[in-house]
């Protein structure tokens, strides 16, 4: 899931939908408060996303976004391109 910082909780006065159960990247399984955030990539909104608040500085996308998008990794010259939907 999309990880957003705690922090931007209260600046953004989001209210908790529910509490979800989430493997972390260690394979603990931790309660999570769950939150719905419109979410703006250059010019693509996706509305009412599920996100989860943490402890961090700055906000981690997950495969929820991700497999929205079409990417193309050049390892040689170390580049990328990112098209989103």
């Amino acid at each position: 899931m999309t990880t957003i910082p705690l922090d931007l909780v209260g600046s953004l006065d989001l209210r908790r939908v529910k509490d979800v159960s989430v493997y972390t990247f260690d394979g603990t399984k931790r309660l999570y408060g769950e939150y719905r955030v419109n979410i703006k990539i250059h010019n693509a909104l996706r509305e009412y996303v599920r996100v989860i608040a943490a402890q961090r500085d700055n906000v981690l996308v997950g495969r929820d976004l991700i497999n929205l998008w079409r990417m193309r990794l050049d390892g040689p010259s170390l580049t990328g391109k990112i098209t989103l939907p």
